[in-house]
């Protein structure tokens, strides 16, 4: 049984964050990496999980985890039929904001 098409939320997510391959539920999972920046695999799942727990601990957005291939992932779930572009690009900036700080 093929998965349904995920809302329009979970794909404006994908364009805000420049996520490439096919969405097919309403859930983004993604990792922040500071531009030009040569962190190994092992930093860059130090520094996302700094992140959540940043975002999370500010209130100011939701971002869970999910490791895949072995990598500490960011996690979106959007649902909520009352999400807006101003939520999901709050999010973005949260997580932005909190990974410039966090990479200093």
């Amino acid at each position: 049984m093929p998965l349904p098409r995920p809302p329009p939320t979970a794909r404006r997510v994908c364009r805000l964050i420049h996520a490439r391959g096919v969405i097919r539920a309403p859930i983004v999972c993604f990792r922040y990496r500071p531009p030009a920046d040569a962190r190994d695999d092992a930093a860059l799942d130090a520094l996302n999980k700094r992140i959540m727990e940043t975002v999370q601990g500010e209130g100011l957005a939701f971002v869970t985890n999910a490791v895949i291939g072995g990598r500490f992932a960011l996690r979106a779930c959007v649902l909520h039929f009352a999400t807006t572009e101003a939520d999901l690009a709050a999010l973005i900036a949260a997580v932005r904001d909190a990974g410039q700080r966090l990479a200093g």
